[in-house]
């Protein structure tokens, strides 16, 4: 199985405003057009996916991805991501 990078596009552009706007809508902001709330959604859109990042790695190591898998999905190095997300006995 080829493992994925990371990709943007126009695919993942609209999902990000999509889920902008959602948020917005969720938070009862008055966000259209508006930059500074815009840059408050997308940051905490940002952050909460930075939060899923350690239990999506937890997931793939129980499902037997290897740490050179997982890293390319992360777009880093093997190295770098056992460094960031093992849990493990030191």
């Amino acid at each position: 199985m080829t493992t994925p990078r990371p990709l943007t596009g126009e695919d993942s552009e609209r999902v990000i405003e999509h889920a902008i706007g959602s948020l917005g809508t969720l938070r009862e902001l008055p966000w259209l057009g508006d930059a500074g709330t815009t840059l408050h959604l997308l940051t905490s859109l940002i952050r909460q996916a930075e939060q899923a990042l350690p239990a999506a790695v937890a997931e793939a190591r129980d499902q037997e991805y290897s740490w050179a898998q997982i890293a390319r999905m992360l777009g880093t190095t093997p190295t770098a991501a056992r460094q960031r997300y093992f849990t493990g006995p030191a």
